[in-house]
């Protein structure tokens, strides 16, 4: 089966930094990897940050490419106008029968964004990316490939409707009624995703253990990745093409 590994990739960790936004990120990355470790070591994205290719499957992907066999046509190994090259590329790799892994211990240092604005510049483009790289793909796409990459977007729509659907219904009966009644069984989904949130980042020491057993900090951030993911997926229904920003 080494023959058919077309690409390998480290698991990617985020730099050191002094804002709490920035750490953040690095408990997501982390995650990420332990993710990736459960599926077998299995590289959903050949990161950009680190990543060594099979010469000869690079060259099974600009070929097809060229023929516009099996991919979208095109002329060379990454697919240019993709605004998420490496996960373009990464879908070229596996549509063609190559595996792509990320061994445990493997790992690259990648940047991180400490500014809200910057965090949804980045994160606007990643979504906006793998949501036109998939539509693009399309039934080239093998099966188990597309339940896969279309089961992580329609997680990605069914959090945002939900996030969207509470934050409505807490403004409005605000709005009617002044206040939010507290239900005391509440307390127990919050406590067991403060549990899982917390023993997830456990090895990555004191400060991620307390930033997750806190709770508020990372619920907040997943709102801000929900904005941007709405962002990316509303300019992907009209059609808009995104662009592209330092990161």
């Amino acid at each position: 089966m080494a023959g058919r590994v077309g690409g390998c990739g480290g698991t990617f960790v985020g730099r050191e930094c002094h804002s709490l936004l920035g750490y953040l990120q690095r408990m997501e990355f982390h995650r990420y990897a332990q993710t990736a470790r459960r599926h077998g070591n299995r590289a959903f994205v050949l990161t950009g940050t680190g990543t060594l290719f099979a010469w000869h499957a690079l060259q099974a992907v600009c070929a097809a490419r060229r023929r516009g066999a099996g991919l979208p046509r095109g002329t060379s190994f990454y697919d240019t106008h993709s605004l998420t090259e490496d996960n373009e590329l990464t879908f070229a790799l596996q549509a063609l029968g190559y595996q792509t892994i990320a061994p445990h211990g493997m790992v690259a240092t990648t940047d991180v964004m400490e500014s809200a604005g910057k965090l949804i510049a980045q994160r606007e483009r990643w979504y906006l990316g793998a949501l036109r790289n998939i539509w693009h793909y399309g039934r080239r796409m093998p099966g188990h490939l597309r339940w896969v990459y279309w089961r992580q977007q329609v997680g990605l729509g069914v959090s945002a409707t939900v996030t969207v659907t509470y934050l409505a219904m807490v403004t409005g009966t605000v709005a009617v009624t002044g206040a939010v009644q507290f239900a005391w069984w509440w307390t127990l989904p919050c406590a067991l995703l403060a549990v899982e949130r917390t023993t997830t980042v456990w090895k990555m020491g004191w400060r991620a253990r307390l930033l997750a057993a806190t709770f508020l900090p990372e619920q907040l951030y997943t709102l801000l990745l929900t904005w941007a993911y709405l962002r990316a997926l509303m300019t992907f229904l009209r059609g808009g093409k995104g662009g592209w920003q330092a990161t």
